[in-house]
This record gives C-alpha cells, structure tokens and sequence, in this order.
C-alpha cells in the first residue's frame, strides 16, 4: 500500500539573512504556477516597475510558505530581509533544486548544510 503519511519527502534548506531556517518543500501545482509567473515578471522586470516588483514578492513569498512547518511566510516579511538580488539568487537555487529532483527522482535533495545555531522559521 503506497501512504503518503510516511512517505520520506525532499526538501530545500534555505538560512535566510536574519538566521530563520526555512525548510521548502517541491512545489505544488499552485506554487508551480508561482514558479513559472516569477520567472516571467524577473525577465520582465524593470527599474521602474514596483508593481513587478510587488508581485515577484508576492510570488516568493507563495513559494517559501510551502514549507516543511507549515509557516506562512509573507511578502513584507521577505521585502524587509531580501533585495532582488537574492530573490533571484533564490530563485535559481530553488529551479536547481526542483530540476535535479524531477531530473533524477532518486538523487539526494540538494539541502544547505544546517548549522545548530539555525533557527526554524
């Protein structure tokens, strides 16, 4: 019998500036679509475009929230600790993570070694 209660699923360890620990798992369908509108809106974006900028927060923040806890993560609380600069790097890390996992469903998740002083967000 096949009981996704126990099934062992990947995760991405994201530590964020301000030391929270975010455990992220694979998207779902509606974090996919997340996915494939943020990477649009950061081809698209424009130094003046705060409603781009806006939603690539909005959409971050849909991302980070399917996380192992739970925790709902939000746009202000992503606007305060990360420039777009790590949103894009973020991004890219999470697209890593996501390919290699679809790519090879049997490799190891590609995880950032934890730290005991991490705290969970």
């Amino acid at each position: 019998m096949l009981d996704f209660t126990s099934v062992q699923k990947k995760f991405l360890t994201i530590k964020l500036i301000d030391e929270n620990t975010v455990f992220v798992r694979m998207p779902t369908k509606q974090v996919f679509d997340s996915l494939n509108e943020l990477r649009e809106s950061i081809t698209l974006l424009t130094v003046n475009d705060m409603e781009a900028v806006e939603h690539i927060y909005d959409l971050m923040a849909v991302i980070l929230s399917n996380n192992r806890n739970g925790k709902e993560i939000t746009s202000e609380y992503i606007g305060k600790i990360l420039d777009i600069e790590d949103i894009t790097i973020l991004f890219n890390n999470y697209m890593n993570f996501v390919n290699g996992i679809t790519d090879s469903p049997n490799s190891e998740s590609l995880q950032v070694p934890e730290t005991v002083a991490a705290t969970e967000y």
